[in-house]
């Protein structure tokens, strides 16, 4: 009984240090690479199947002579806006650089008001990407400060790393750009998209900004910036909360899967200008626009590149989703942990840690089939830790096997007979 309470004493101890450490991060490595461990034995479920999570409005310049200009002006992005924004998506993402110069058309401020009745926007800045960083910083017009950045990027090298911002081709009007973010975009190369650039600041320290896919991507999951993970190298991919997994290319890049591209759900801005939504549109695609998270609004040439963004999001927004077991549930898995650490000192001393090691593996392989099916995993610190302890405890003051009891006795028997 005494061995037994001092287990439960000395395990409970334990967990209490450890929770202690795991709320404070110190265990954050370990989980990380545990859950890296299991995503990158299942990526291939992380494939770009698309979906109706994006809704694509063109404006297209074989239709130019319908607008009242080309590129459109404000007063036809008003009227385009305002019937996107009857639809209630969460994010609207204008990748088109909304700038009409100086002194700007009439309404331009009318657009400003329109999309800050938005919920959420992303406003497409036009980029000048480098392989290299630039010798100088790059003049960005003091934009700068309004990208945001990524907080933590690990496995960067010179081998492994995305493209550098070299400069800037076009902003949007303040007018327009008011309360809105800024995203980075420049067109597809052999079908990637950039996830993340890298900024040469003041001291020649390098920022990490996501791109306008990126951007989408995190205000569609409600993630900040500061609670993602960015990993670059083998195993790339983008962490987010809620589970978010975007898987990457080793410089940090989006694949366009183009069969995700030619599913897309795409609205001609035209039938927006002449009519209500029922009808100009058939039944499937007004449920379809109205279920619809994401709106990608565009302009430009024949929208080949702005197509292959749209279906970027789209293939990431369409991706499974890894789910943590809920804080509750991972008690209940420390706490069988627990019973069988106290199983393992109550067994005796023989093998412990053999039997702690043996449920450790056991553990590991169960948890591997369960994320291969259900996407599931629980952080492995503390419930190792106590099967371990259990080991440690069980050959320090196990019962000793009833092998070694009785040949104490034999031996005691023995010499008494002797004496006799």
């Amino acid at each position: 009984m005494m061995r037994l309470l001092v287990s439960m004493v000395l395990l409970g101890g334990l967990v209490w240090f450890l929770e202690g450490e795991r709320r404070g991060g110190r265990f954050l490595a370990v989980d990380e690479g545990f859950e890296d461990f299991l995503i990158a034995n299942v990526r291939g479920r992380f494939e770009a199947k698309g979906g109706d999570e994006v809704v694509l409005v063109e404006m297209r310049e074989g239709q130019s002579g319908e607008y009242g200009a080309w590129p459109p002006e404000p007063i036809d992005w008003r009227m385009v806006l305002e019937a996107v924004k009857g639809w209630e998506p969460e994010v609207l993402v204008v990748p088109e650089v909304l700038n009409w110069g100086e002194p700007g058309p009439e309404f331009v401020g009318a657009v400003g008001t329109v999309l800050g009745g938005f919920p959420s926007v992303v406003l497409g800045v036009e980029g000048m990407y480098a392989a290299k960083a630039p010798e100088a910083l790059p003049f960005l017009g003091g934009l700068e400060s309004r990208f945001p950045k990524f907080g933590r990027v690990t496995g960067a090298t010179e081998a492994f790393q995305p493209p550098f911002l070299k400069g800037l081709v076009g902003a949007p009007d303040e007018r327009v750009g008011v309360g809105a973010e800024l995203g980075l975009w420049v067109p597809e190369e052999a079908g990637v998209l950039p996830y993340a650039v890298q900024m040469k600041s003041e001291g020649d320290e390098v920022e990490w900004v996501p791109s306008l896919v990126a951007q989408v991507v995190s205000r569609a999951a409600r993630s900040p910036y500061s609670r993602q993970r960015l990993r670059l190298g083998v195993g790339a991919g983008a962490h987010l909360e809620g589970g978010v997994f975007v898987p990457l290319t080793a410089a940090g890049g989006v694949e366009v899967a183009e069969e995700v591209v030619a599913g897309l759900r795409v609205v001609n801005a035209l039938d927006l200008m002449t009519g209500t939504l029922a009808e100009t549109l058939d039944a499937e695609t007004v449920a379809a626009v109205k279920a619809a998270r994401v709106v990608v609004g565009v302009s430009r040439g024949d929208g080949k590149a702005l197509r292959g963004l749209a279906g970027a999001i789209a293939g990431v927004l369409g991706m499974p989703v890894v789910k943590v077991v809920p804080l509750g549930w991972q008690y209940g898995i420390w706490g069988v942990a627990g019973v069988l650490a106290l199983g393992i000192v109550h067994q005796g001393r023989r093998r412990a840690l053999l039997k702690a090691v043996g449920l450790v593996f056991g553990a590991f392989v169960v948890s591997y089939l369960v994320f291969e099916s259900e996407m599931v995993w629980c952080p492995p610190t503390i419930p190792a830790a106590l099967l371990l302890a259990g080991g440690v405890l069980g050959a320090l003051i196990g019962k000793r096997a009833v092998g070694e009891l009785g040949g104490e006795k034999g031996v005691d028997g023995g010499a008494g007979a002797g004496v006799n």
